[in-house]
C-alpha cells in the first residue's frame, strides 16, 4: 500500500456484482498492477487476455472469477457460473498447493491460444445488441464497440457446458498444462 510492499498468501477482492463486460479494474475498485509495472487495464486495453478465464500471464498467483467479456461464457444464472469458477479456482489451488508449488503464471503460449481460440470462435452479435437498450450485456455502450477478443469461450454466448468439461479435464490430467510452475525455492 502507498508503495510498500506486503507479502500476502491470499486476496479476494470481493467486486459484489458487477459482472459481465465492465472492465475489471472498475469492479474491483483499484488499479491491479502485475510484473515489470505492467497495469490489467494496459494489458487488456485491445481485449482480454488470459488463460480459461482464470489467468493473466504476467500477474502470478492471481486468479479471477469468470465472467463474460472476458473469455468465459454467459449462463442463464450467473450465480452457477460464478460457483462453477470458484470450486475450479479452490481446486487448482489446493492441487497446486499439494504439488508445493508456492508461485505460477501461464505461459505465453497457453495464453495466446486460448485468445486464439476465443476470437476464431465470436460470432457478431451486434444486430441482436442492437435491439438491446444499452444494458450490461452492451457494456452500456452501442454493439459496435465489442471486440472479438472479449468474447466467449465457444462462440456467440458460449458453450457452457463444454466449458465446464474443458476445466474438468484440465484438472483431471493433473500436470498443470499452460502454467510455469515454481516450487518453494523460487521466488516471482
Amino acid at each position: 500500500m502507498n508503495g510498500e510492499e506486503i507479502e500476502v498468501d491470499y486476496i479476494i477482492y470481493a467486486t459484489g456484482f458487477e459482472v459481465e463486460v465492465k472492465p475489471l479494474h472498475q469492479r474491483v475498485g483499484r488499479q491491479i498492477t502485475g510484473r515489470g509495472g505492467v497495469t490489467l487495464v494496459d494489458k487488456w486495453g485491445p481485449g482480454a487476455a488470459n488463460l480459461c478465464w482464470m489467468t493473466s500471464r504476467g500477474f502470478p498467483n492471481m486468479f479471477i472469477l469468470p465472467a463474460p467479456g472476458q473469455q468465459a461464457v454467459v449462463t442463464v444464472n450467473y450465480t452457477h457460473l460464478a460457483v462453477e469458477g470458484a470450486e475450479h479456482i479452490a481446486k487448482t489451488v489446493r492441487a497446486l498447493d499439494d504439488a508445493g508449488v508456492t508461485w505460477f503464471d501461464i505461459t505465453a503460449k497457453a495464453e495466446n491460444a486460448w485468445c486464439q481460440s476465443v476470437i476464431e470462435s465470436y460470432l457478431d452479435s451486434s444486430a441482436l445488441m442492437s435491439a438491446c437498450s444499452p444494458s450490461r450485456l452492451n457494456n452500456e455502450v452501442s454493439p459496435e464497440a465489442m471486440l472479438a477478443r472479449n468474447g466467449n469461450y465457444g462462440g456467440g454466448f458460449g458453450d457452457f457446458f463444454e466449458y465446464q468439461r474443458l476445466l474438468a479435464d484440465w484438472r483431471a490430467a493433473g500436470d498443470f498444462e499452460g502454467f510455469e510452475v515454481h516450487p518453494m525455492t523460487t521466488g516471482p
